[in-house]
């Protein structure tokens, strides 16, 4: 396991995924919530249902990260295109 400082603290966010389910994104990677503790929540890889991918994650209560198991064994995914921005392009130029 892994815990980072406030000085070299690992830059995560958060998205909506389908179905209006939370995201965590990280070194370029999606996780999805497997559990919640009294410890924080851990994360999982999004494509841990298909690649069977064993990369976890935990958010702490103090919004820490902590790498529970890094690698990945797949690529990284392809860059989704942003839809919202083009098709709001798109409607402007109408």
């Amino acid at each position: 396991m892994c815990t980072f400082n406030k000085s070299d603290v690992p830059q995560f966010y958060f998205t909506k995924g389908q179905r209006e389910s939370v995201k965590l994104n990280y070194n370029g990677h999606s996780y999805v919530k497997f559990m919640e503790n009294g410890r924080g929540t851990k994360w999982i890889c999004a494509t841990r249902s298909t690649t069977k991918c064993r990369a976890r994650i935990r958010t702490t209560k103090n919004n820490r990260l902590e790498v529970l198991h890094a690698s990945h064994n797949h690529d990284l995914p392809p860059q989704k295109k942003d839809r919202g921005r083009i098709r709001q392009s798109l409607r402007s130029k109408k």
